[in-house]
């Protein structure tokens, strides 16, 4: 997510490395919105000072028994907190918004990354080993597991749905072997093992980033069911 106080401060910047990412940067729009959501902000402030003399004076009014003026005061709170409560609701839609854009938008790359249109133009950094020399023509994966029986996409569409796989016999036992070795990497350097539930909530997929840009892409229980 994108840091208000970062994009705010430094409208060129974001334009520009949003740009080395094809990506068009609103930048007039974040700057309306910010300037509206700080308009309400002072906006109330001033209100909540208007309020708070108002409501002192009530006290000194009623004792000095100036009851109409005290009841006055009293319907001008009122008023107030009435204002106070509709700019409170715009600052709040306001705010989703900004959130939403922030959050909708890829980060800034690292100035170390470099800039180009497809992976034709990232950099080789290392190389480790030497690729072999095969004398037949490569299979591609979904063929080469389906003719060894360890990939069956038909059963997993049947299953789950399209963009699912089902993984049988030294399929399955790799997958497992893989899962195994990640976390028994992970342990011997100190991590703590972790086996959380199958299904997270919206909360959490938004602290991980995987909303709400992805939630078209996303796999989801309808709410209540």
């Amino acid at each position: 997510m994108l840091d208000i106080r970062f994009v705010r401060d430094n409208p060129e910047k974001v334009t520009e490395a949003l740009a080395t990412r094809n990506v068009v940067w609103p930048a007039e729009k974040f700057a309306g919105l910010d300037e509206q959501r700080r308009s309400l902000i002072t906006e109330v402030e001033g209100l909540q000072a208007a309020r708070n003399a108002a409501s002192k004076q009530i006290g000194a009014l009623m004792h000095d028994g100036k009851t109409d003026d005290a009841e006055a005061a009293k319907t001008q709170v009122r008023e107030i907190n009435d204002k106070i409560d509709a700019l409170d609701a715009q600052r709040v839609q306001v705010d989703d918004e900004l959130r939403t854009m922030l959050m909708g938008y890829p980060n800034i790359p690292h100035a170390s990354t470099p800039i180009g249109k497809d992976e034709n133009d990232n950099p080789e950094v290392r190389r480790w080993g030497t690729p072999p020399d095969f004398d037949f023509d490569f299979k591609a994966h979904w063929d080469l597991g389906t003719d060894l029986g360890i990939i069956d996409f038909d059963r997993a569409v049947k299953l789950a749905g399209s963009r699912f796989i089902l993984l049988g016999g030294q399929g399955a036992r790799l997958e497992r072997a893989l899962i195994n070795f990640m976390a028994d990497t992970h342990i011997s350097r100190g991590f703590k093992e972790w086996w959380p539930p199958a299904m997270a909530n919206g909360e959490t997929l938004t602290g991980t980033g995987q909303l709400p840009k992805f939630e078209e892409d996303l796999f989801k229980t309808r709410e209540g069911m």
